[in-house]
């Protein structure tokens, strides 16, 4: 079950559903099903379908309650899977993340990082447009590689509206802007100085140490089992059952 960050019985939040990592590539979500299966909460407008993840809101609830969802999408591929979703709702819950930030800021933050601050500097519509289109596509980018923070993004590169909410926990803004800044650097003809890389540097580790998503993995063959597998541990502390009678035989 996935659970969702709670909200306020008055609130009309954002919410993402990533299927990346179970799509191998060329495969896609071609239908998909959200409904509520407990709770009085409301899906307002039909959610948005990006191939890889899903973006809907939800409204209404009742305090205390505890809404459960159910997704089911039907892959390009053939596939079929289903995901219960957990909301909680209650009175004057806050974000566990707030994002507090308008993408407009983050591209003016990016702008200032490569020396065009707006009190010196008049930017045409032509470079605000492409530096929201890179915002864009800088967050399609890091949500392919786990890195989700479910960033409000448009159905098409660059079609959203600078004074749209950016979805960007406050914690993950400055990383964003330097990123950013990093891309459009070069087409403005600016240079990076050797303490934006240090921060840049510096923000990003923080940033993947916080969202980036971990990853499992089974221990590889060879691992020390320890005396907690008993009997064949005592014998053989390496691989397998069927790994010690080929060693035995």
């Amino acid at each position: 079950m996935d659970y969702l960050v709670p909200k306020a019985p008055a609130d009309t939040c954002i919410y993402f559903i990533d299927w990346s990592k179970q799509l191998p590539d060329g495969d896609l979500i071609e239908t998909f099903e959200l409904t509520v299966s407990s709770g009085t909460v409301t899906v307002p407008q039909t959610p948005d379908n990006f191939g890889d993840h899903l973006r809907f809101l939800l409204a209404g609830g009742a305090n205390g309650e505890l809404a459960i969802l159910s997704c089911t999408v039907h892959t390009v591929a053939l596939q079929v899977m289903t995901r219960e979703l957990q909301l909680y709702i209650a009175d004057g819950v806050v974000p566990l993340a707030p994002s507090t930030c308008a993408k407009r800021a983050v591209c003016e933050m990016a702008f200032e990082e490569c020396g065009l601050a707006g009190y010196e500097f008049d930017k045409t519509p032509e470079e605000w447009q492409s530096a929201l289109r890179r915002l864009d596509a800088l967050q399609a980018e890091w949500r392919s590689s786990g890195l989700d923070l479910d960033y409000n993004a448009p159905a098409v590169l660059g079609d959203g509206d600078l004074d749209d909410a950016s979805g960007i926990p406050d914690d993950a803004v400055n990383a964003t802007a330097l990123s950013l800044a990093l891309r459009i650097c070069p087409p403005l003809g600016k240079a990076w100085s050797a303490e934006s890389r240090i921060a840049y540097t510096v923000s990003m580790d923080l940033l993947r140490a916080r969202y980036l998503s971990k990853p499992e993995r089974a221990l590889p063959a060879g691992t020390p089992r320890g005396a907690g597998n008993k009997p064949w541990s005592t014998w053989w502390p390496y691989g397998a059952w069927g790994q010690v009678r080929r060693s035995a035989g």
